[in-house]
């Protein structure tokens, strides 16, 4: 219906879903509510089919007992392991050598549910790792900072603020 102060609203534009696209069709939905229940979430429904990739992707049925070991850290279902966070952070992964890379690390180096999955997603978006100038930058931003607080602050006094952070640096890795 149409009146003076606009346009007809379709009936169309208003069925618009607002949010996320779906990333799974209603199919693929309905058969994993009938095997996991049908008052789940979406977000759980889609974190435990991530999960269950995970799993398959690192041992598989015909998979032998010295793969199974290597990726005991986070499933090994013989001793009641699972690490839903992590499978459902590697499951998300698209390349299944990549998911067996990363998930042979997080084993490896024991690492704790947070470091794995924030390990996991810089990964996935491909997030860069150190770099030498970024932190370069970032020290210079803070010094910059600094100097505009006191301006007093000579040449003579940030090289000996660097000097204590070179020797604090240097003391943790003989620390370590």
């Amino acid at each position: 219906m149409s009146d003076q102060y606009g346009p007809d609203i379709s009936e169309d534009s208003s069925k618009n879903r607002r949010g996320r696209p779906r990333l799974m069709d209603a199919d693929i939905e309905k058969a994993y509510r009938s095997l996991w229940g049908t008052t789940l979430s979406l977000r759980t429904i889609q974190n435990r089919r991530y999960g269950t990739r995970a799993m398959m992707i690192l041992t598989p049925d015909d998979a032998d007992e010295a793969t199974k070991a290597r990726f005991a850290w986070v499933f090994d279902p013989d001793a009641d392991v699972v690490k839903h966070s992590i499978l459902e952070e590697l499951g998300r992964t698209p390349d299944p050598e990549a998911l067996r890379v990363v998930a042979e690390h997080i084993c490896d180096n024991r690492l704790r549910t947070r470091e794995a999955v924030t390990l996991i997603r810089r990964i996935r978006l491909g997030e860069s790792p150190a770099d030498v100038q970024r932190l370069a930058d970032a020290i210079l931003a803070v010094i910059n900072a600094d100097v505009a607080r006191h301006p007093t602050a000579n040449r003579l006094y940030v090289t000996m603020a660097l000097m204590d952070v070179l020797d604090t640096v240097q003391l943790a890795e003989e620390s370590t």
